[in-house]
């Protein structure tokens, strides 16, 4: 898409509104709620968002405190779910 609006001679925020729009539309389109069904035994589900990592408990749900790295936040959630 990216590579046909650039065809087109739209101005460059032109191009980015209609890009932002595209992909907030992809993103809606598969929005779903998480489940700890999507996680292998023994393991936990962790994300980054804006440079912090996060992991979540399986047993309770509850996240982690922003960490610095992913092992720090999964051995959180690890200590955390034992403690069940």
């Amino acid at each position: 898409m990216t590579n046909d609006a650039l065809g087109l001679g739209l101005a460059d925020d032109a191009i980015e509104r209609l890009m932002e729009g595209i992909t907030s539309g992809v993103l809606y389109a598969f929005e779903v709620d998480w489940s700890p069904d999507w996680v292998k035994p023994g393991q936990v589900h962790a994300w980054e968002e804006d440079g912090v990592f996060f992991a979540r408990c399986g047993e309770c749900l509850l996240d982690s405190p922003p960490a610095e790295d992913r092992a720090s936040a999964e051995a959180w959630a690890h200590e955390h779910g034992a403690q069940h």
